[in-house]
């Protein structure tokens, strides 16, 4: 199975799971739901959104795929397991074009994950990287 097409259809399906019709949703009020991780497919959502992570590390221009790890990572923002699984895997230009991406995502709860991404990385990278830190 094609792993974008595969977060793609988890997504679709949580969406009326967490009663939100469409991506602008998102923000409000945290999803209105307490646990996200009750969702039925929430495990096969993480891993394949894992899985995501490592083709980004080597493929960090593929836009799409990039958008929908920034979702569950903002999804994930209170267990971390995308924003760990980030952390160790994306590096050099991945995690600048990830952190690119992320620090204007629309969804609140990814640009704090973003946030937290750029200070798990080493101050060292971030220098070498973008020259302005």
């Amino acid at each position: 199975m094609n792993i974008f097409n595969g977060i793609d259809e988890e997504l679709q399906r949580f969406g009326p799971w967490a009663g939100i019709e469409n991506q602008d949703e998102y923000d409000l009020d945290q999803l209105r739901i307490a646990d996200i991780c009750l969702y039925s497919g929430w495990n096969r959502l993480l891993h394949l959104t894992k899985q995501a992570v490592m083709i980004l590390s080597k493929e960090h221009e593929h836009r799409e795929l990039t958008e929908k790890v920034l979702l569950v990572l903002g999804l994930d923002h209170e267990d971390g397991e995308i924003l760990e699984k980030c952390e160790e895997q994306l590096q050099s230009d991945a995690a600048l074009n990830f952190t690119k991406n992320g620090v204007i995502y629309p969804f609140s709860a990814t640009r704090w994950q973003i946030a937290e991404f750029i200070r798990l990385k080493k101050m060292s990278f971030w220098t070498i990287t973008c020259g302005f830190c």
